[in-house]
């Protein structure tokens, strides 16, 4: 497996047999976790650790993490500026960093070396650079062969550095094939690792706890991960009918990325159930975050915020039901097509606006759209298109759906 490779599966995809998890392999998720007694005791395991948790396709879930994770070696070095240099840029989202005189035991031992050779992954090129504001120039410079000069600058930034102790933290993976990437350039005094194993463990156990107190179903409805991030989305099987052939339900979205310093997140999103069989997601701009954490805040407050999770779902499944009645009183489904199209043609968000506006618009014109139903397959087929590893640009189009579905009509009431 490649950095950066994906593994996806939507509820339609498992296994019959994938009916749930038991509480004790779920543990395995956090068996090397820093913070395996705190979660332990905080989130009270004890009391449940013989239980079965049945959320369908909790158990592929868990394996898939588990599978990914062990395809690498993660591990973090803890360095002064001055022992880290730019070997060169490979193009312009990728360059080589060493690391040396490295002093940890732990590091040396994994690696039997004090000096590590890494390809950059994700942003760390440019975090790395843009610590000097050097990474437009620098990529000026690649576009343009000007080699000469990357090399003078890159030299001449390791001089500048020679007494540099500023301290940062470079995350690493080593592959199965001993090869050595950097995936992330984080503080060294703040920076909690509450990384995809454990935010997946800690979202199947408060869910468990709603299963039990509130007599709720959820199921696994898709996920999609990747060594450094993941996205779950859990569904509650509870749906109501809000108009013939159209009912409304709640999903609760687990987003958590180890390569940035953004926070833990659960999203609350509509499940609009339409035509039978077929569901969209749609997710409110503003409103669509239950709780969240970043990864500075310590294990006492998490268990604080995730004992409010209960509360913090039932506000949002009214608002849900509140705004949902909307959907009945929109517009006609041309005219809600148009609008779409305006929002297309207008959109802001880079990774949308670059990567998938002109194929989006082209499907738009070419659809013809008479009913609720046709809309939303329409607005499906989209979201199809666009990547799950494009996560901005796939939040950015669920945003745009809530405000043509809702908004559309909310506003003008």
């Amino acid at each position: 497996m490649k950095v950066g490779d994906r593994k996806k599966m939507n509820y339609s995809e498992l296994s019959n047999g994938d009916i749930g998890i038991s509480m004790k392999k779920a543990i395995k998720l956090i068996e090397k976790s820093p913070y395996y007694d705190e979660i332990y005791e905080l989130l009270k395991i004890a009391e449940i650790e013989n239980d079965f948790i049945p959320i369908e396709g909790a158990n592929s879930l868990v394996d898939t993490i588990i599978n990914i994770d062990n395809s690498f070696e993660k591990f973090d070095v803890q360095t002064e500026l001055k022992n880290v240099r730019c070997n060169g840029l490979l193009d312009t989202k990728s360059a080589v960093l060493e690391i040396s005189n490295i002093a940890d035991e732990g590091i040396l031992k994994k690696t039997r070396t004090d000096l590590i050779k890494g390809i950059t992954k994700y942003s760390v090129k440019s975090d790395y650079l843009d610590l000097y504001q050097a990474d437009k120039f620098l990529n000026y410079c690649l576009k343009n062969e000007y080699d000469d000069i990357i090399k003078l600058n890159l030299e001449s930034l390791d001089n500048k550095n020679l007494s540099n102790e500023y301290q940062k933290q470079f995350r690493f993976l080593k592959d199965n094939n001993n090869d050595y990437f950097i995936r992330a350039i984080t503080s060294v005094d703040r920076y909690k690792d509450y990384n995809i194993r454990f935010s997946v463990f800690i979202a199947l156990v408060s869910l468990y706890g709603l299963i039990k107190s509130k007599k709720e179903e959820y199921v696994v409805s898709y996920y999609t991960c990747s060594e450094s991030d993941v996205k779950v989305v859990f569904r509650r099987t509870y749906f109501r009918t809000i108009a013939k052939g159209l009912d409304i339900g709640f999903e609760l979205e687990l987003v958590n990325d180890e390569i940035k310093r953004e926070a833990v997140k659960f999203n609350g999103l509509f499940s609009i159930n339409y035509d039978n069989d077929s569901v969209l997601s749609i997710k409110p701009n503003l409103k669509a975050n239950i709780i969240s954490f970043s990864h500075r805040i310590g294990m006492k407050k998490v268990s604080l915020l995730l004992q409010g999770l209960s509360d913090a779902i039932d506000e949002f499944i009214e608002m849900v039901y509140q705004d949902a009645k909307y959907i009945k009183q929109s517009k006609s489904p041309k005219e809600l097509k148009n609008y779409l199209y305006q929002k297309v043609l207008h959109a802001q968000q880079k990774d949308f606006r670059e990567k998938y506006r002109k194929e989006v618009q082209k499907v738009i014109e070419k659809e013809n759209v008479s009913t609720i139903y046709q809309l939303l397959d329409l607005m499906n087929k989209i979201d199809l298109m666009i990547d799950d590893s494009d996560i901005k640009a796939k939040d950015y189009w669920k945003n745009k759906l809530y405000d043509v579905l809702i908004n559309s009509k909310k506003f003008d009431s």
